[in-house]
């Protein structure tokens, strides 16, 4: 349950322009024994070389991040979380703008 809260909240959290409200996209999906979760929100994402440090604890990306409430935790907490499932998050630009986040689990 905690990771899923964290990926929505970070989705909520920085996922919109100034002035709009938030709009987060689901989707989940299975692939053979693995199950898919990518939650896509519509803000104006993060710079590519910024990515890969999204998982490290405390770290807020940049000035429209930083500019929100949070201690940089949640995308970390996630990604520890999931390993120790023996699943594996990605971070990435969606096309068309914003941030996706996608989660790899094993199936039960």
């Amino acid at each position: 349950g905690r990771i899923l809260l964290n990926l929505f909240e970070n989705a909520r959290r920085y996922g919109h322009q100034p002035g709009q409200a938030a709009l987060v996209d689901v989707e989940a999906s299975r692939h053979g024994h693995w199950v898919e979760l990518r939650v896509r929100d519509h803000g104006p994402g993060v710079p590519p070389d910024r990515l890969a440090r999204l998982t490290t604890p405390f770290y807020r990306g940049d000035a429209a991040r930083t500019a929100a409430s949070g201690a940089g935790l949640g995308l970390a907490i996630v990604d520890k979380s999931v390993q120790r499932l023996g699943g594996r998050l990605s971070i990435s630009n969606a096309q068309g703008g914003g941030l996706q986040t996608a989660l790899r689990l094993p199936a039960a």
